[in-house]
């Protein structure tokens, strides 16, 4: 959440035969849905982690390329705005099995 108590949610959503996406979104205090975004990669692609820092950024971590969060993938990180803009995005596709099991700001 932000301090204005916005909720920030990351997961992965499914279609069939087009596998798994990222998917993010933003709700207001009162759960209305702000925005969403689904970014797609390759096949598996699935986000774990999320985080929001006091400057206004959003962090989103997980994998790409991976088998249904078995196996993990290519370790992916993406930064957003609170609006909903993509800032940058990073793909290691020199991992192949990597899973992010936490996240923190220094």
């Amino acid at each position: 959440t932000d301090e204005a108590n916005n909720i920030y949610v990351a997961g992965w959503s499914y279609e069939w035969n087009t596998n798994e996406d990222f998917i993010f979104a933003k709700y207001d205090p009162n759960g209305n849905l702000v925005w969403s975004r689904i970014r797609n990669y390759t096949s598996g692609d699935q986000a774990t982690k999320i985080l929001y820092d006091h400057q206004g950024h959003i962090y989103i971590a997980g994998f790409v390329n991976g088998s249904y969060s078995t196996t993990g993938g290519a370790l992916c990180l993406m930064k957003y705005s609170t609006d909903g803009d993509s800032l940058w995005e990073f793909v290691d596709f020199n991992t192949s099995v990597a899973q992010v099991s936490a996240m923190e700001m220094d």
